[in-house]
């Protein structure tokens, strides 16, 4: 093997290479990437020569066949094995020509049942079975005659007629307004620790870009089809799911050598130095070895993509993991989902256990991941996944169909350039500078009901002329809020009406209502805390139902089902805001949830009649970060952006206003001067600007971005300029979150000082 530095080296490049670093992320990241692997007890050399052959290799410079045989007797030597796909992800071998004993004798040899047997000792003692059957194959191996199975999993998903789908995103940079939810929303789904920020969204400035205001560039991993990472991994712990092409990391595989992060072209990676901040018993999973959950019965209908068995729906192996809402372990039974074990590597996973169904029916459904869970309960809708296979109208169709429509709206656009507002209003007065420069509204006046609100325009200087309507959210107005305590939770689905998604509560008969409390306090040693939890109409309004609740663990959700008796409900029919109130014993009563609610005996008419006014002509504008429920004692801040397509001036009346077919109220109203064209990130005048990050190494990214794509003098903004720090932003687990990997890049919790590893993962979390 060659130690010499890359870039002193005559051989053909790859498009992002350069004299001074062969990563497309540049010197700096590179000598650090050299730095962290300096600190394994793995060859450094070899993991940055394989790194930078494995670029090449996606970009075409080199073959497989070259960068598999080129390296096979250093990792060999350095792992005690290779379990690279030697010979099943290439062409023209001829296993009988392989120098060693038969790969059925090599098995015969091996002692799979002994518990003293250590899986490099075993891969050792296997020499060419080792190499060519992978871990999880020999692992099941009964010793019988049966053939070898060839693995196939490993470094690129199966042909498009041999899997079942490739799961990808489709994100529109031009909605995301750099709320992190997307952020908080996976660190909540899968625990991972201060510093290891799977999903990242980079505030910066481009000089390229005529955007006035900062872009956004929301980062994932970008599964690729072709993945660099997949082709160094000596165990193959990192691999391509043949089934829908996730990249994913096997923890019990995982030796922690850290090739596959420097590898990566796109910076994903993160290595898990100290224990995980959120300990495996405060994850969802079943509380099973994964030698015992892949030891239940996968069902007669199992799928078998890879030579690996995918559990079937009525399994026992599915059943298992769905009673128990796993959020651990894939169809396979492998450990492949949420935060990795001390030691090994972690990374995007695109949510596997979702995929597989092994969540069970929760409200984490095949074909939706975590980060666009959040970003659609946050109003923006900027992140799309799915079936990248799927057609428009098949299943899991989302991300293909969004970029088919975006793509039909571009074509029919005006070629005009737009200019783009961002007009911020207030439900409620909250201090009189801002009622003074927003036109803070007044809801006193205004009835408690759902209401369609309104974004709307005219001309500056004529209240007498008729509004133009932008966009309508529908919302219910409310009292004064029940106030936030220590406790947070969810009210799940009840019923209601489809048009409008309205939660509606019958008044004849009995309802079961599902919900969850979680305590996010601090708990003693010891200490238990005792609470009544109620479903209450109203902040001070009705009791319905209400049980005790023992906590006896801060952060861990408890479920509830209320049994709501309608013919005992006292309240008249109307609408109302639902809570899930929790009272501890000698403390004051908060709300862990709230829901808006119909309360009625018959079907409940709330279709709301159409805005009294016609569309503004010539211009676009859009509400966003609208809440469910307006409360006239509180405060909440609404988003508005305007579309104005012209370079001449306009003077224009911007207005909020809540209809109901009979009240018509202006609760906000603001002037607005249009000075000056602006371009936004897709001009009108271009079509529509999609890209895929660094596509031209020819890794196979399975993310398509719509808008800018980053220059080559991007710059990240200061924390201090991006629209939410990610210091302020909160989740399941209490987790602290950093902006920049720099300030801690040995994360974890009890991380020693110096600290470096080597050797198995796994990291006796089972």
């Amino acid at each position: 093997m060659s130690t010499e530095d890359p870039s002193d080296t005559d051989e053909p490049r790859h498009p992002y290479e350069t004299e001074d670093s062969f990563h497309p992320m540049g010197e700096q990241w590179e000598n650090r990437m050299r730095e962290e692997l300096e600190e394994t007890d793995y060859d450094a050399d070899l993991g940055m020569q394989m790194a930078r052959d494995a670029q090449r290799l996606v970009a075409g410079e080199i073959s497989e066949e070259e960068f598999y045989a080129e390296y096979h007797d250093d990792v060999k030597e350095e792992f005690e094995t290779d379990e690279r796909p030697i010979f099943d992800d290439l062409e023209g071998v001829d296993i009988d020509e392989f120098e060693d004993e038969s790969l059925l004798e090599s098995l015969a040899d091996v002692d799979l049942s002994a518990d003293d047997v250590s899986r490099r000792e075993m891969m050792n003692k296997m020499g060419a079975a080792g190499l060519f059957l992978g871990y999880s194959a020999f692992a099941t191996y009964d010793d019988t005659d049966d053939e070898v199975p060839q693995l196939v999993d490993g470094v690129r998903p199966a042909d498009e007629d041999e899997r079942k789908h490739r799961w990808g995103m489709t994100i529109d940079l031009e909605r995301c307004d750099g709320c992190l939810a997307c952020v908080s929303g996976c660190i909540s789904e899968n625990g991972t620790s201060t510093g290891a920020n799977w999903m990242y969204v980079f505030t910066y400035e481009d000089e390229q870009s005529e955007s006035e205001n900062p872009n956004q560039l929301v980062r994932p991993c970008q599964h690729c089809s072709n993945a660099p990472c997949a082709k160094v991994c000596p165990v193959r712990a990192r691999h391509t799911r043949s089934k829908d092409g996730i990249v994913l990391t096997n923890y019990e595989v995982c030796i922690g050598c850290r090739y596959c992060q420097v590898a990566c072209p796109y910076g994903v990676n993160y290595f898990q130095w100290g224990d995980p901040d959120v300990e495996m018993s405060r994850l969802e999973h079943v509380d099973m070895t994964p030698d015992e959950v892949r030891a239940l019965d996968p069902g007669e209908d199992a799928e078998t993509y890879g030579g690996h068995t995918y559990a079937a729906e009525g399994s026992e192996r599915l059943n298992a993991l769905q009673d128990a809402n796993d959020h651990v372990y894939d169809g396979r039974g492998w450990w492949v989902d949420s935060r990795p074990p001390i030691g090994t590597m972690g990374k995007c996973t695109f949510c596997p256990s979702r995929q597989d169904n092994t969540t069970g029916d929760n409200g984490n459904e095949k074909g939706s991941v975590a980060c666009m869970d959040a970003c659609d309960q946050q109003g923006m809708s900027a992140i799309h996944f799915g079936d990248l296979d799927a057609e428009v109208g098949d299943d899991y169709d989302r991300a293909v169909r969004y970029l088919e429509e975006r793509q039909a709206k571009a074509d029919n656009r005006d070629r005009t350039n737009k200019f783009d507002a961002n007009i911020y209003f207030y439900d409620t007065e909250v201090s009189s500078d801002t009622a003074a420069s927003a036109g803070a509204p007044d809801l006193s006046s205004v009835d408690n009901g759902y209401y369609s609100l309104h974004l709307v325009q005219r001309d500056a200087g004529s209240s007498d002329s008729e509004w133009g309507v932008y966009d309508t959210e529908e919302v219910l107005v409310a009292g004064s809020a029940l106030p936030e305590g220590d406790f947070s939770g969810s009210i799940g689905s009840f019923g209601g009406v489809p048009s409008s998604e309205l939660q509606v509560l019958n008044t004849q008969g009995t309802t079961e209502i599902p919900a969850s409390v979680v305590y996010d306090g601090d708990l003693g040693d010891g200490e238990v805390l005792e609470t009544t939890v109620s479903l209450r109409l109203g902040s001070d309004g009705e009791t319905l139902a209400s049980q005790s609740l023992t906590v006896n663990e801060a952060g861990a959700s408890q479920d509830l089902t209320f049994t709501v008796n309608g013919g005992s409900i006292e309240s008249p029919e109307g609408s109302y805001v639902l809570y899930l109130a929790v009272e501890p014993a000698n403390g004051e009563v908060s709300a862990a949830a709230h829901e808006g609610v119909y309360l009625t005996a018959g079907e409940p008419n709330v279709d709301l009649p159409s805005a009294p006014y016609g569309s503004v002509t010539g211009q676009e504008g859009s509400l966003s970060n609208v809440p469910n429920i307006l409360h006239k004692g509180g405060s909440s801040e609404i988003d508005a952006t305007i579309s104005y397509p012209s370079s001449e001036p306009l003077d224009a009346q911007i207005g909020l206003v809540l209809y109901n077919g009979e009240t018509e109220e202006v609760v906000a109203q603001t002037e607005y001067s249009f000075e000056q064209q602006y371009t936004s990130n897709t001009a009108w005048d271009s079509g529509l600007s999609t890209f895929k990050l660094l596509e031209d190494l020819g890794t196979s990214p399975n993310i398509t971005y719509i808008g800018n794509e980053p220059g080559p003098n991007a710059e990240q903004v200061s924390a201090e300029e991006m629209p939410v720090a990610y210091a302020d932003i909160s989740n399941k687990w209490d987790v602290q979150v950093l902006d920049k990997r720099l300030e801690r890049l040995k994360y974890g919790a009890n991380v020693p000082e110096g600290a470096t590893v080597g050797g198995g993962g796994g990291g006796g979390d089972h």
